[in-house]
């Protein structure tokens, strides 16, 4: 791969990820991302965030002349379905949205954590 964009693009793809996906997790815009791939900018302040979502060597994000791989091409694992879904959900409403999502997933979590179950158990 030649350009920073391709080789942005080659990640992503290996990576099981969206250009809207991906922006969400960087978070840059998905249309300053696809430029980005489109080679429209030859360099990037989002190369380290970019590598380390993508589980590649920043140095080779940024230049292509080192290993792709931060060990031996580790790419990050697929998520859950469950996890895939909220991040879905997330992606696809507003602020407001994201945020009743987080209140009513706090809500929800609150007394479920470790911590908290064992002590129930000592009750």
């Amino acid at each position: 791969m030649n350009t920073l964009g391709q080789r942005i693009k080659e990640a992503r793809k290996k990576a099981g990820l969206t250009q809207k996906a991906l922006a969400s997790r960087i978070g840059m815009s998905q249309a300053n991302l696809s430029q980005l791939e489109g080679d429209l900018y030859p360099s990037s302040s989002f190369v380290p965030r970019l590598a380390e979502v993508l589980g590649v060597s920043a140095l080779w994000l940024a230049d292509g002349r080192h290993e792709s791989s931060k060990a031996a091409v580790r790419l990050p694992t697929r998520p859950r379905p469950e996890i895939e879904e909220i991040i879905r959900m997330m992606e696809s409403t507003d602020d407001t949205g994201r945020k009743l999502i987080l209140g009513g997933a706090r809500a929800a979590l609150a007394g479920h954590t470790p911590e908290a179950t064992s002590k129930k158990g000592r009750s």
